[in-house]
């Protein structure tokens, strides 16, 4: 009855820590080839599908100089993309749309009020970058979390009749990575494509949710994903450096779908894209309530998900999607970003267990700030070691700082989290000092 109660308090925190970040009180404040003849084009990211075919992934072997009269040697053998990728039509930008935000309505994704849902696309000629960022913003997973006021108003809502206006709203769009202007913005001249998280599932289940005082919900934020990859990745095909990242719910989304949408660009000839995953961390036991795992593993159905890919989440916890990840692909560069002391994770991972017992949590206080304490510091330098300690052939390095703000990539600029762009560019630049950042 206890780990309940608490829930209530996380789920709380959760629509106010994921969402609008001036809820936080944080002030905020490749060419495209378009023809000059033509002021409407489709996008073409500038590479050949010579380049694509290049990229060495190891999936073929190298049969040597062909045999007179006998098959040539046509390269690697790509990866064959997931059963579920329906390429769509490419996505047309004209002169006068770039570098501004569009809202494309996507056959098939869903909010959970059961709504049309789409993504928002901001595209450059600046580089052949991608980002593609999946949004934070609530929970919901039983009869008790979806119905408390904040909750329930997102699910009612989603994203209005009007969802650019709902997104223009949203100080993500202009902060952080988004802006264009920032000269220490590694990613400001990436072309963006952000998911929005109407689903309150942490962008992870795919079924059809029953609880009391709805009409039953549509919980299909992984099938989302989906849909959404099927519709804009044909357009960037040939993208230079492919970013997945994510703030908050969308951070943990970022573990659930990367398997999924890596496996999409990875058979274009693609090297493994990029992970960011900011103020969503899934952190090993005892660090992470089991009962607050459990619950919600049981309210989204993770078993018809993520289960299918990452072995030792059901029997070990979420976190081992991180030990998958690099399994599975094998050349990914993932990065860990959280603070210390961030208000709404904290939320999260002080929940107490099914016996009443309190959190194995050592307590810190915060230099300067002596009425602050932090509670998981012990358990983030765990998940920094236990993920840097996977076989992998690429890397992983986290980037903690001290303080109780959630997130940084989208919520603030990146001068008010000093040294966070430097480590991105390493981590983006494939910079062999790439180093994790754990004061």
């Amino acid at each position: 009855m206890v780990a309940v109660v608490v829930l209530l308090a996380v789920a709380s925190l959760l629509l106010v820590g994921c969402g609008d970040a001036s809820i936080q009180g944080i002030e905020m404040d490749g060419s495209l080839g378009l023809p000059d003849a033509d002021p409407v084009a489709t996008l073409d990211l500038g590479a050949t599908a010579e380049q694509g075919a290049s990229v060495d992934h190891g999936a073929g072997m190298d049969a040597g100089p062909p045999d007179l009269g006998g098959p040539t040697d046509l390269g690697p053998t790509l990866p064959a993309p997931p059963a579920w990728y329906q390429p769509g039509p490419l996505i047309e930008t004209s002169a006068d749309e770039l570098e501004t935000w569009r809202y494309l309505p996507i056959d098939g994704m869903r909010c959970a009020n059961g709504t049309d849902s789409g993504v928002f696309v901001n595209v450059t000629d600046a580089s052949d970058d991608l980002v593609v960022f999946l949004m934070g913003g609530g929970i919901c997973y039983d009869d008790i979390s979806c119905n408390l006021p904040p909750h329930r108003d997102a699910i009612l809502n989603a994203m209005g009749s009007d969802p650019l206006a709902w997104w223009n709203g949203n100080g993500e769009r202009h902060t952080g990575i988004f802006d264009r202007d920032a000269a220490d913005n590694p990613l400001r001249d990436a072309s963006y494509v952000v998911l929005p998280h109407c689903t309150l599932d942490f962008h992870l289940a795919d079924k059809l949710s029953t609880y009391a005082g709805f009409a039953p919900l549509e919980q299909v934020g992984y099938r989302n994903v989906q849909h959404a990859i099927s519709a804009v990745a044909p357009t960037f095909e040939h993208a230079g450096r492919v970013v997945i990242a994510g703030f908050s719910a969308g951070g943990v989304g970022t573990l659930g779908n990367y398997h999924q949408i890596a496996q999409v660009f990875e058979s274009f000839g693609q090297p493994s894209p990029y992970l960011i995953n900011d103020g969503g961390p899934v952190q090993a036991r005892p660090y992470y309530s089991v009962a607050s795992h459990d619950a919600v593993r049981r309210g989204w159905a993770l078993e018809n998900t993520i289960d299918a890919w990452c072995t030792g989440c059901a029997e070990f916890g979420n976190h081992e999607t991180w030990r998958s990840i690099h399994a599975l692909h094998p050349g990914v560069r993932s990065a860990m970003v959280c603070a210390y002391g961030d208000q709404v994770v904290m939320g999260l991972y002080s929940l107490f267990d099914a016996l009443g017992n309190p959190p194995h949590f050592t307590s810190e206080l915060i230099p300067f700030f002596p009425f602050v304490r932090i509670s998981m510091r012990a358990g983030l330098i765990d998940l920094n070691a236990f993920v840097q300690g996977v076989p992998t052939t690429g890397a992983h390095r986290s980037f903690y700082y001290v303080g109780a703000r959630h997130g940084a990539l989208t919520v603030a600029p990146f001068s008010a989290t000093p040294g966070l762009a430097a480590f991105l560019s390493a981590q983006l630049n494939d910079d062999p000092r790439w180093s994790s950042v754990t004061p």
